[in-house]
């Protein structure tokens, strides 16, 4: 099968999924959903090569001094990005206004933090939210994703809290919403799809799962797992990282052939087996 399999590889497509990618090395993320101290996570992008960091301090500060709380140093960034971050470049802290706890990123650096494509300035705080993106010295320079765990904690039920971690939202349609997930135990990324329960609606939604279980074709997305509650049904999906075609279409306006061939081959090969 392996050699069968390698016809239907793609060129390398670049990952348009801000939180991570399959080569991110991670930590098994066990207990993170079900710790109530643990309030945000920060997920790396491709231009470091940290591990996720799982917040539960009241502050964490990061830079190039090895007292910082994160240290950048040319292990984990590479120098053309190492030269430009500071010793002490940003701190992430909790804070409570009017009885509301907020998080916070400063910036301490002289050639600045930016969030959201927007320069902080030293000496300057903004209130961090979810999926709010960080970046060094360059808007370009993209080190971060923040994720705020209250979004997640309770998408998923007890018995799925121990098989996975939840990281954040993927998309959402008419039936449900699909969130990036962790497997706890092999530490394999997977989609979650949450489909709500419609009265009268049940057997279109199991028809789905039935359908889903019997495919096996190296062009179709797989289902892993299956959890059925009182009141919503969630499918446990392979994840394919790389986001969307129409979405990569519209960032490079147009593929190369040897691209639209290999694509449109995947897709008629899959038709078929459908």
């Amino acid at each position: 099968m392996g050699d069968e399999q390698d016809v239907f590889l793609s060129p390398e497509v670049p990952n348009t999924q801000l939180v991570c990618s399959e080569n991110t090395p991670v930590d098994t993320l066990d207990g993170y959903d079900d710790d109530e101290s643990m309030w945000g996570w920060l997920y790396p992008t491709q231009n470091i090569s940290f591990k996720p960091l799982a917040m539960q301090k009241d502050e964490y500060t990061f830079g190039r001094s090895p007292k910082c709380d994160v240290v950048f140093n040319d292990g984990c960034v590479c120098d053309n990005l190492l030269q430009v971050i500071s010793k002490n470049h940003f701190k992430i802290f909790k804070e409570t206004l009017s009885g509301i706890e907020a998080i916070h990123l400063m910036d301490l650096s002289m050639n600045g933090t930016f969030v959201n494509n927007n320069k902080i300035g030293k000496g300057n705080k903004v209130i961090l939210k979810n999926k709010d993106e960080i970046a060094l010295a360059n808007l370009h320079n993209k080190v971060y994703v923040f994720i705020d765990t209250s979004f997640n904690k309770h998408w998923i039920p007890p018995e799925m809290k121990e098989i996975y971690s939840v990281i954040g939202p993927l998309g959402s349609g008419a039936y449900g919403e699909v969130k990036l997930a962790q497997n706890k135990i092999n530490e394999k990324y997977v989609a979650i799809k949450k489909i709500q329960k419609r009265e009268g609606k049940e057997g279109k939604t199991y028809n789905e799962v039935r359908i889903l279980q019997n495919l096996k074709h190296p062009c179709v997305v797989t289902m892993e797992d299956v959890f059925d509650t009182s009141d919503s049904l969630y499918i446990v999906m392979e994840y394919v990282s790389g986001g969307e075609l129409a979405k990569r279409i519209r960032e490079v306006t147009r593929l190369s052939d040897g691209e639209a061939k290999c694509i449109f081959y995947q897709l008629v090969l899959a038709l078929q087996y459908l």
